[in-house]
């Protein structure tokens, strides 16, 4: 059974990322309203009438730019924090001074330091191993940006740098540089979170370089993947972080790496980027024997996506993080744009990354009503958002326009819906996504998925069993030979 909940409507003409976060018996959306009014609205688990909150001023509006996305979280105190609208521009942020009541939220103008929140991007909420909460940002441009760690005091209600310095310098080599970075949300099974990133010496995306990975327990202390203390700020030419030391102009779309494990347990990073002939394949990172980065090419495609240019653009290409199987081997899903066949799918490799097969992508199981298109004139696609509370998963769905490289389109769509749907279970894998990260798959084509960590562990469960039979009765059909 399926319940729906509508929130109300939501700005349509491009695609901007909306939040969806539950806290125990609390559940808020962060949205733009008809009027692109960053709009918060609040509700009880189960209720179906929501309490929303059109946020004043100026700096609450967005325009046509699809970094504006809306970042949300709750602190171990039940209040609720809000970030979003931003590309190089003045800290936006916001904090309910009444647990529970978006009316109540406030504007905070300066978390630390203004000098350091006056040209903010990517807002990121973050929670510690102790449910503290940390507030990740970019303060800056497009190859010139640092990066900042800010850590939340619940008692005195008060934000502070949690490190002593940036976390990353862009700003003092020369050239001058941003990282573009991701950190995993959560930590992993060691209990580090891992970081990769790539460095852009421009706003153009060909200028991007030098894959890199470090790791931390406590967002404090960080170290290379060999175990050596990382000095912050982390810059261009620190040691013993880089990955693959690929130049510009090598075909990678930054924040697409995903880190996953081998059959050890030990991290991996996937990514695309050229080959020597120029066109794109899809590549592992992994440990060698000396416990060093080691990259092997795993696609031998032909052709290659060239793409160029400022603003925010559509990956064409995308591959998730390797999971290991219980026979050992490894599988990691891939999609690349285009009709011709086997333009997404599942590859598996064995320990030594030697591809031994390659199986159709699973259809994602959704409720028709969940994946339905309703305005389809302009195009606009489904845009949703996973949350789940125990057994109880929540989908926040609209519908958008894509990316335009943070420009009007000519056309513009009505408003449309943005609804909260629950129930269980739920069988859906993630997908594609833009210059942010998650776990991107060959997904609906009209569907844009952005799967949270308990649900893709269990769709993950599912899937490897399936994919476990499919290798059992391969292999016994090659021993029947």
């Amino acid at each position: 059974m399926v319940d729906q909940s509508q929130v109300g409507t939501t700005w349509s003409g491009d695609y901007v990322q909306q939040a969806l976060v539950t806290d125990h018996e609390d559940q808020y959306v962060g949205y733009y309203n008809s009027d692109r009014r960053m709009t918060i609205a609040h509700r009880k688990v189960g209720e179906t009438t929501w309490r929303t909150y059109s946020i004043p001023g100026p700096m609450a509006v967005t325009g046509w730019d699809s970094h504006d996305y809306i970042a949300l979280a709750v602190d171990s105190t039940g209040e609720l924090h809000v970030s979003g609208n931003m590309h190089a521009s003045p800290l936006a942020y916001w904090v309910t001074t009444v647990t529970g009541d978006v009316t109540s939220l406030i504007n905070v103008p300066v978390l630390v330091d203004h000098g350091i929140e006056s040209h903010v991007t990517y807002p990121t909420f973050l929670h510690t191993a102790n449910n503290d909460l940390v507030f990740s940002y970019r303060q800056g441009g497009s190859g010139d940006g640092d990066a900042y760690l800010d850590a939340y005091n619940v008692k005195t209600k008060t934000w502070s740098p949690l490190l002593s310095t940036a976390l990353f310098d862009g700003t003092s080599s020369s050239p001058k540089r941003s990282a573009y970075l991701t950190i995993n949300p959560t930590p992993d099974d060691n209990g580090f979170f891992d970081v990769t990133w790539v460095w852009r010496r421009t706003g153009d995306i060909v200028t991007n370089s030098r894959l890199s990975f470090m790791r931390s327990r406590d967002l404090v202390h960080w170290q290379t993947i060999a175990g050596t203390a990382v000095s912050l700020p982390v810059t261009y030419g620190t040691a013993g972080v880089v990955v693959d030391d690929f130049p510009e102009n090598s075909g990678v779309f930054n924040n697409q790496e995903k880190v996953g494990v081998d059959e050890s347990g030990s991290p991996t990073i996937s990514y695309s980027k050229f080959d020597s002939s120029g066109s794109n394949q899809l590549f592992v990172a992994h440990l060698d024997s000396s416990d060093r980065w080691s990259s092997t090419q795993i696609t031998h495609w032909t052709g290659a996506w060239q793409f160029s240019g400022f603003g925010t653009l559509d990956a064409q290409i995308a591959v998730s993080a390797t999971t290991a199987l219980p026979d050992g081997n490894l599988q990691l899903s891939f999609r690349c744009s285009g009709t011709t066949s086997g333009a997404s799918g599942v590859i598996v490799v064995d320990p030594s990354y030697r591809v031994i097969a390659q199986v159709a992508s699973p259809t994602p199981k959704l409720p028709t009503e969940i994946t339905r298109l309703t305005a389809t004139d302009p195009y606009t696609r489904v845009r949703l958002v996973y949350d789940n509370v125990g057994d109880t998963n929540y989908v926040l769905k609209w519908q958008s326009q894509g990316y335009n490289q943070d420009q009007p389109f000519l056309e513009t769509p009505p408003p449309q819906p943005i609804v909260v749907y629950s129930f269980v279970p739920i069988d859906a894998p993630p997908s594609l996504n833009h210059h942010r990260s998650e776990e991107p798959v060959a997904a609906h084509p009209h569907v844009e998925l952005t799967l949270s960590v308990p649900i893709g562990l269990f769709v993950l469960l599912v899937f490897t069993i399936g994919l476990a039979i499919v290798m059992l009765l391969h292999r016994r059909k090659v021993h029947r030979k």
